[in-house]
């Protein structure tokens, strides 16, 4: 291995490999040296380029490599690239077939290095924590310290659930129920910890093994099929056998507390007749009821909530994505072969999607505040539904979105009778108690539903819960704001939508159409941007005048994240897009 430094350049030639570390000439390398170069069969004027290129610490893109090179691109990470994003980083690599160009700073370098270091000692820490949970599983009952149940195991469950394997929850959930058995024994058999008291697990531990199984759906190792959703599901049972047995267990020691002071009491006063004694019982019973609803605020219940619903959502929506592009993966790779497809026993990804409307259904069905479907639970099942890229999605996110709507206006007439003041959209930390509200995200997921769809005229649906969501910005803005607007993702997700019907349909003029109304789209989104910015440096001056009408001359405007909130404007712009549609409808 020969080595040549001047600077900060070097050139390292070992065998029939060549490292450019850091910037350096061509007139550094010895005759022999570009004779080497010359037999790895890089084409050298594309060499020289990038020595020079690589000299001057420019940015290296593909357009500098000749097509004749034998080059191969490594694909960086989003914060492997540099600040241009589209330019290759600076290290090169060549070898006699390919040659790999990756990221030259010191720092990256050191990313480098480390991820590689990690991936070495990955397996000797999942050894060592798999090692933790069996030494604590191997132990005999009542062997467990309380004060280990509550932070030391629940910490080395969130350690096992950060490898995102499939071994690494297994071993979680094992342990999960070994800690409710070590608790069941200290309050059954010793009475309770001395210091803590009695001991219950809570619904942390539960949600950290149901999101490590979530994470797997949404990486695709859960097994396939849904075994992670039908884990999460075992977790929820899990969780109201729990619950019942820590409310038992709950009215025992509270009866036992009772008793004990009753009998106190009688050895005092010799025996004689107690009167409050039940009142005492009925007094002790109602702190008791009190301090479980603390305990439900404070999330130290076992009892499913909301959340740990929503995580059983997420995973189904995640289950659908993953089943959904799995499919068309298969279908692309056996396209073309005769007698070949792709078949499968696992359930669809439309059927994974209508169980996670059945969930919410069921949700809904408890009659309990602490499950009551809120805002992030339909925003799951219309994801899911977008995600199951199905020819009928599309219209069962609507129905979906409808059913949320007309009990959001439900919840909102409630909330208005109930506390006699409006719901505040604009701030919803404000107001005393939280509805369901659609937002721009469930919107948008209808309109990636439709997108994804190939049912005739899905584009065309997409594009009405577009204008229908421009149009409900007016209207919730009209009570107070709120993130009802359009964003650049809802437009982004109808232009792709008529994309797909263009690649769709056979005829020329159809293709022609869709590609005049993306164009429509396109244009109606820069004109609601351009408009936004007005209104927001005029919003800003008005803010500088400081005059005394202020507070009340932008009463019907609110722009937040680059989102048009103003009715009349957006009304104006939602008709001038409706021409240009039809005027390219009657061309076609």
């Amino acid at each position: 291995m020969t080595s040549m430094t001047t600077g900060p350049a070097r050139v390292i030639q070992h065998g029939k490999s060549i490292s450019l570390l850091s910037s350096s000439s061509l007139s550094m390398m010895s005759r022999q040296q570009r004779s080497s170069t010359r037999a790895l069969s890089l084409h050298r004027r594309a060499f020289t380029s990038i020595m020079k290129d690589a000299m001057n610490n420019t940015s290296i893109t593909a357009n500098n490599l000749s097509p004749r090179c034998p080059v191969v691109f490594q694909k960086l990470r989003p914060h492997q690239r540099n600040d241009h994003g589209s330019h290759f980083p600076l290290k090169l690599s060549f070898s006699t077939s390919t040659a790999t160009i990756i990221d030259a700073d010191d720092d990256h370098y050191e990313d480098k290095r480390n991820s590689n270091k990690n991936k070495d000692d990955n397996p000797n820490q999942e050894r060592s924590l798999f090692a933790k949970v069996d030494s604590i599983i191997s132990l005999g009952m009542g062997n467990i310290h309380p004060r280990d149940l509550r932070f030391k195991c629940l910490q080395l469950m969130e350690d096992c659930c950060r490898l995102q394997t499939t071994a690494g929850v297994h071993s979680v959930e094992t342990l999960l129920r070994r800690m409710l058995k070590e608790m069941r024994h200290i309050n059954d058999v010793d009475g309770g910890d001395p210091v803590q008291g009695q001991l219950y697990a809570g619904d942390r531990p539960f949600h950290t093994v149901m999101f490590g199984w979530a994470r797997l759906c949404s990486r695709g190792k859960d097994g396939g099929r849904g075994r992670g959703a039908d884990r999460i599901e075992e977790l929820i049972k899990l969780m109201e056998a729990e619950y019942e047995y820590e409310a038992e267990t709950r009215k025992k020691f509270a009866r036992e507390k009772v008793l004990k002071t009753i009998g106190i009491e009688d050895e005092k006063e010799d025996n004689e007749e107690d009167t409050r004694s039940t009142e005492d019982y009925e007094g002790i019973l109602q702190v008791q009821v009190d301090d479980d609803q603390k305990r439900r605020r404070e999330r130290l219940s076992c009892q499913p909530s909301v959340q740990t619903y929503n995580i059983l959502l997420y995973s189904l929506s995640e289950t659908a994505k993953h089943i959904a592009t799995t499919a068309v993966h298969q279908q692309r790779k056996h396209r073309g072969r005769k007698g070949a497809g792709y078949s499968s026993s696992a359930p669809s990804a439309l059927q994974i999607a209508k169980r996670s409307e059945s969930t919410l259904e069921t949700m809904a069905t408890l009659h309990a505040n602490a499950v009551r479907p809120n805002t992030q639970s339909y925003t799951y099942v219309l994801s899911a539904y977008a995600n199951a890229q199905a020819p009928t999605s599309g219209n069962n996110a609507e129905r979906v979105l409808n059913m949320m709507k007309r009990i959001h206006e439900m919840e909102r007439e409630d909330y208005e009778n109930t506390y006699g003041v409006p719901y505040n959209y604009s701030n919803l930390d404000e107001n005393k108690q939280k509805i369901v509200t659609p937002d721009v995200v469930c919107y948008s997921n209808v309109i990636k539903a439709y997108g994804n769809s190939s049912a005739t005229g899905s584009a065309e649906k997409a594009e009405e819960i577009l204008l229908s969501l421009i149009q409900s910005a007016g209207i919730t803005n009209e009570r107070g704001g709120g993130n009802m607007g359009p964003d650049a993702i809802s437009f982004e997700t109808t232009i792709r939508a008529w994309a797909n019907a263009a690649s769709e349909r056979r005829n020329p003029r159809g293709r022609y159409e869709a590609a005049v109304r993306a164009e429509a789209i396109l244009n109606l989104m820069n004109e609601v941007a351009d408009a936004a910015d007005a209104r927001e440096m005029a919003l800003e001056n008005s803010k500088k005048e400081n005059t005394a009408a202020d507070g009340n001359e932008h009463d019907g405007l609110e722009i937040k994240g680059g989102t048009l909130q103003d009715a009349d404007l957006l009304q104006e712009k939602v008709d001038k897009n409706t021409d240009v549609i039809n005027a390219a409808r009657c061309c076609s």
